[in-house]
């Protein structure tokens, strides 16, 4: 692995911790009988400004990765992104 796809692969760890974190207190939020709307909306635009970085992220490194690994870190990003997508579709929903 190179310097610089190690760099990004740390720099992407870190983001993605911070949207788990993120998604476990939107998850919390709508669970709620009465989910905030202000909170909501907080959280979305936090969560829109860290998945614009992720998607940078990701794509610099699907860039640097070699080929015989390039699946298995397009499937990890997805699996990741669908999740994010899920839970900002849900609360959209609630907003609306």
């Amino acid at each position: 692995m190179t310097d610089r796809l190690e760099r990004m692969k740390k720099k992407r760890a870190t983001i993605r911790t911070s949207v788990t974190k993120l998604l476990s207190r939107l998850e919390s939020e709508v669970g709620k009988e009465t989910p905030d709307n202000d909170k909501l909306r907080e959280f979305l635009t936090l969560l829109i400004s860290k998945e614009e970085s992720l998607i940078d992220f990701d794509k610099g490194i699907e860039e640097e990765t070699p080929t015989d690994a390039l699946e298995t870190e397009i499937s990890n990003t997805q699996d990741y992104m669908d999740r994010l997508l899920t839970w900002k579709f849900r609360a959209t929903g609630i907003i609306e």
